[in-house]
């Protein structure tokens, strides 16, 4: 996605602040030369966007303790994102948009260190809190103007981001709980928490910018080891009958290699507990109670 600063502020020349505004001043010169270059460092943009977002924080809040006073002269505030770009005068939208950014760049982040789940997940969580924060200025300010209304400005946009990285979360602690060979039972409760999130994060937002959709291979695992599940608890009819369903729907692959790699198992798990019921159990391969769908787990 294209990020960038259209335009340079010189904070020291709107108005006299008890703190010093030019270290923020070259903090926001330094982002907006950093998003110019095809060859900025990603950590580094990191870490400059987390300097700015608390020297921005300082700034307006200083400019709402001494709204008395008028200023030097009017910031204008603008910035592109993708292919919306935003000119404001408002201090809010310059709190708002650091934190959109660094929400942005800790989830890419995320995605790069797969797959180290724990460090993934730690990233995932960094850019929840950012989220979080751009919510509770939006739960006290909205635009009037519905052509402003831009998504990084919807709170139900956050919503769903917000549990889109949930999700991601829970994939992650499903990966490392694959790798670890944690009990079946656990894994099905996690999948489960992670259609939970995706379904949520659907109903949350469901038009342009929506989150990746991660419901389909929730479900996948959700299906894969309630079907292990059935299996170790001698409903082997069931258990091969949700298989089947597995072996026979169309899942995508995910990011995570651990859930590839254990959904890769599905034809041969299910030939192994064919031959087994064939052999040994004569169960009637059919349906046992379904799982909860997407719409009953959210309680819509």
């Amino acid at each position: 996605m294209k990020i960038k600063i259209k335009s340079t502020i010189e904070f020291e020349k709107i108005k006299e602040f008890n703190m010093d505004p030019i270290p923020v001043t070259r903090n926001r010169i330094a982002i907006q030369q950093s998003l110019d270059s095809d060859e900025a460092v990603k950590q580094t943009l990191i870490t400059q966007l987390e300097k700015y977002s608390i020297g921005i924080e300082s700034l307006v809040t200083e400019v709402y303790k001494s709204q008395h006073k008028p200023l030097k002269s009017n910031p204008f505030f603008a910035w592109q994102i993708g292919h919306h770009e935003i000119s404001s005068a408002c201090w809010q939208v310059e709190r708002i948009m650091p934190k959109f950014v660094l929400a942005y760049l800790y989830l890419k982040s995320g995605h790069d260190t797969l797959p180290d789940y724990k460090s993934a997940s730690s990233n995932f969580n960094k850019a929840i809190l950012q989220h979080k924060s751009i919510q509770k200025i939006l739960s006290n300010w909205k635009w009037k103007n519905d052509n402003m209304n831009y998504y990084f400005l919807q709170k139900s946009w956050h919503d769903s981001m917000i549990n889109h990285l949930e999700c991601l979360q829970h994939m992650s602690m499903l990966s490392v709980g694959i790798e670890n060979n944690v009990p079946v039972q656990t894994l099905l409760t996690v999948a489960d928490r992670g259609v939970k999130s995706a379904s949520f994060s659907i109903a949350d937002w469901s038009s342009e910018h929506e989150p990746e959709n991660t419901l389909p291979i929730c479900q996948a695992m959700q299906m894969y080891f309630s079907s292990k599940l059935l299996w170790k608890d001698g409903k082997y009819g069931h258990s091969i009958y949700r298989l089947k369903m597995l072996h026979d729907s169309a899942y995508p692959n995910s990011k995570f290699e651990a859930i590839n790699n254990e959904l890769d198992k599905v034809y041969l798990l299910l030939s192994e507990h064919q031959r087994i019921n064939n052999g040994a159990y004569f169960e009637t391969v059919e349906e046992g109670l379904p799982l909860q769908t997407p719409l009953e787990l959210i309680g819509a």
